[in-house]
């Protein structure tokens, strides 16, 4: 699980974001994962984890950098999530989801935008906020995602 977190990008070039997985730039999901905890190679997570209690309230937007894995022009399935997760039962809810569907232009990462919709979520203290992605089975091909670095600020925005 990767924090949320509101600064510029600490990298100009993009590195591998999973030593774990694979030796390419970037964080690799693999296909076929669903919105429910589990395989880590199948699903991303990342956390906004506020100290006290706090209400998030407004239209949710989420922008990722993603491409093909294997740099090949696929029909590709990304599919985003916006949980509400317990700190002390470890109980997860997902809140809302959208899903993105593009023909990958030859590994070339592109910007893809989920709309979570208008959400008043009331964080208390033992809470956080998650965003999930998954790679949908049919997808012809595994996804890299791209974030923290120059041109991809991929972010969760909050407007009213």
């Amino acid at each position: 699980m990767l924090p949320l977190v509101v600064r510029a990008p600490q990298n100009f070039w993009l590195p591998n974001l999973d030593t774990d997985r694979d030796g390419a730039p970037g964080l690799r999901i693999g296909r076929g994962g669903t919105l429910a905890t589990g395989d880590p190679v199948r699903m991303q997570r990342f956390s906004l984890d506020p100290t006290e209690a706090v209400t998030i309230s407004g239209k949710l937007r989420l922008e990722v950098w993603a491409a093909p894995a294997e740099g090949r022009k696929r029909q590709v399935e990304l599919v985003a999530g916006l949980v509400r997760c317990n700190d002390t039962t470890g109980v997860c809810t997902v809140l809302a989801t959208d899903t993105e569907k593009w023909k990958g232009d030859r590994g070339d990462f592109e910007r893809r935008r989920f709309d979570f919709g208008r959400h008043q979520v009331a964080l208390a203290a033992d809470e956080h906020l998650e965003i999930w992605l998954v790679v949908a089975s049919e997808s012809q091909e595994d996804l890299v995602v791209a974030f923290d670095a120059g041109w991809y600020t991929s972010n969760l925005e909050v407007s009213r």
